[in-house]
């Protein structure tokens, strides 16, 4: 027959595993439908697309290996798309205290270079921030720019 051994407090202080926990930081797979959603319900987004880059090799049913392919290109944002006033929209989500990579950070700085609008979405609050507040007016140009800059006329 099995004992039960009794352990002191102290005995037992020394076994239990100690669990350092840290503060949840939801990753970009959560923040993405949100900020899809306010993407979605922008009145002024036409559209959106999610992109999704990546490498690999396909695998075959006789376990052969296709040649290494790309999807998408090297610093493409997450979701791209048009304003209803015609402006090219990227969006790269992050988690909260990550930035985009040099890549993505270029690609976003092209964006806003050639008139278009880009921005990092940590949440669907920064969505509804950048083009409710971000320099641009109601039709989604760019506050104080000639129309011809705005609409691409």
């Amino acid at each position: 027959m099995a004992r039960c051994l009794r352990m002191t407090e102290e005995q037992y202080a020394e076994r239990r595993p100690v669990l350092k926990l840290k503060p949840s930081v939801p990753l970009e797979a959560e923040i993405q439908p949100d900020v899809r959603k306010a993407l979605e319900a922008h009145p002024r987004v036409g559209w959106i697309a999610r992109i999704n880059s990546a490498a690999g090799r396909l695998l075959y049913p006789d376990g052969s290996a296709s040649r290494w392919m790309r999807f998408g290109f090297i610093g493409c944002s997450d979701y791209i798309g048009q304003l209803i006033c015609g402006r090219f929209l990227a969006v790269e989500i992050k988690r909260p205290g990550k930035g985009p990579t040099d890549d993505q950070g270029a690609f976003l700085d092209n964006v806003r270079k050639y008139g278009g609008v880009a921005f990092v979405a940590r949440n669907a609050g920064d969505v509804f921030r950048e083009l409710d507040g971000g320099g641009h007016d109601e039709q989604g140009g760019v506050v104080g720019a000639p129309a011809g800059a705005v609409r691409g006329e």
